[in-house]
């Protein structure tokens, strides 16, 4: 699909767009900082926590080090992030003074950077599908407040960088920006899978070496300083990722919260998942139209979301832009339909959010306030049954529309 012409004046208001996100986020801030913080024991955010956590003492330490924080006995591990992750929080640190109101200062420090990145998120949404369907990334309820949970944003911004650069047919730009992405949060290796299998259906092998080996030598070079500091701390995220068992949210989990037993929960995340991930590679390479990036790029991190191991909220970070880039590969007909269903989705985003949050609250006031294990659990099937439901008719529909435009061509 050609990208539709902007106009001079349009061009203007790309500026103004700008501001959209960023005032959204601030009011997201404002609106929930102290929520964010003080709801609960540990807060609902994962920032001013590990300020408290690693930085607590006034002391920067580099979070890829093992040390035993002053007043405890045992040693706290190294950070369950990728690289650049631990560089970003360790390096935000600095902006912050010790003292009693450090852990919100530190929150300020980063909501300020989230800001920044939501709205170079959204401009670059803007590039690569339309800048109508962009507004519903930006203007999401679920999305604003997700936005600070965690570092998530940090790798949506290069996971879109690579997507446009791939777009405009600029492989070694794109490879550079997916290596940063992969160095952020892992999870967007999974785009090497419909990027690779673009390539071999063009049989352009050369160009699909050239583009792994650049991904892997940009990703060596931004890893291999950390791991010359410390192989051991470097590789804590890897050992964790893989050790770490079924955590709240995830498919698995929720029939427990029923008191239903589905035994051992990890055999059913790997064959699950090893069905998957044949089933999706498969459909690839044997389809007879080839899927554009515009879908394969969301499936793809679909099937690494669904059935993983977390199922966590602040996900719908890494999906959203990924479905609305998927969304503008439609006719616009199949994309006032699919715009439906997409915020209902969104909706149910939301209701999942606060219905972890009051379960949250059940299960620390002694089953006093808040929602029991029962009704969380519900709110956690309808919020997969609508995805899945979204991600089938994207499907559907994409498919329909090849075909009609494959035999239009014959």
């Amino acid at each position: 699909m050609n990208a539709r012409k902007v106009s001079k004046a349009e061009k203007e208001l790309i500026p103004l767009n700008l501001f959209v996100p960023i005032l959204l986020a601030i009011f997201g801030y404002l609106q929930f900082r102290n929520w964010f913080i003080h709801a609960l024991p540990q807060g609902l955010s994962d920032i001013p926590a590990f300020y408290r956590m690693r930085f607590g003492d006034g002391l920067h330490h580099w979070p890829y080090n093992s040390y035993v924080p002053l007043g405890k006995t045992s040693p706290l591990n190294p950070i369950e992030y990728p690289s650049l992750i631990g560089l970003i929080v360790w390096m935000l640190s600095f902006f912050v003074k010790a003292g009693e109101n450090a852990a919100l200062d530190y929150f300020l420090v980063n909501a300020i950077f989230i800001a920044l990145l939501f709205a170079a998120s959204s401009f670059l949404l803007e590039k690569i599908s339309q800048k109508k369907l962009a507004k519903y990334y930006y203007l999401s309820p679920a999305v604003v407040l997700s936005l600070f949970l965690n570092w998530d944003i940090w790798v949506v911004v290069p996971m879109l960088a690579a997507i446009y650069y791939f777009e405009k047919q600029r492989n070694s730009q794109s490879s550079i920006w997916l290596a940063i992405a992969i160095s952020t949060k892992f999870f967007p290796i999974m785009l090497l899978i419909p990027i690779v299998i673009a390539f071999i259906r063009k049989r352009e092998i050369k160009l699909l070496f050239r583009y792994v080996t650049n991904t892997l030598l940009t990703w060596l070079a931004i890893n291999i300083p950390f791991m010359i500091t410390n192989f051991s701390g470097w590789t804590y995220f890897y050992r964790f990722s893989f050790k770490r068992g079924i955590g709240e949210g995830s498919f698995f989990t929720i029939f427990e919260k029923f008191g239903l037993v589905i035994g051992d929960k990890n055999l059913w995340y790997y064959g699950f998942n090893a069905v998957l991930y044949i089933s999706f590679i498969s459909y690839l390479l044997l389809r007879k139209e080839s899927m554009p990036l515009r879908m394969s790029a969301f499936l793809s991190i679909f099937v690494f979301t669904i059935f993983g191991k977390q199922y966590s909220m602040q996900y719908v970070l890494w999906l959203t832009p990924l479905a609305i880039y998927a969304i503008s590969c439609l006719s616009k007909i199949n994309q006032k339909f699919m715009l439906r269903i997409y915020l209902i989705w969104q909706l149910s985003e939301l209701l999942f959010n606060t219905a972890y949050f009051n379960n949250l609250w059940w299960s620390l006031s002694d089953q006093q306030t808040g929602i029991p294990n029962e009704e969380y659990a519900m709110f956690a099937i309808l919020r997969y049954l609508i995805f899945l439901v979204f991600t089938y008719f994207l499907i559907d529909k994409e498919r329909a529309e090849r075909k009609s435009e494959h035999k239009l061509a014959n």
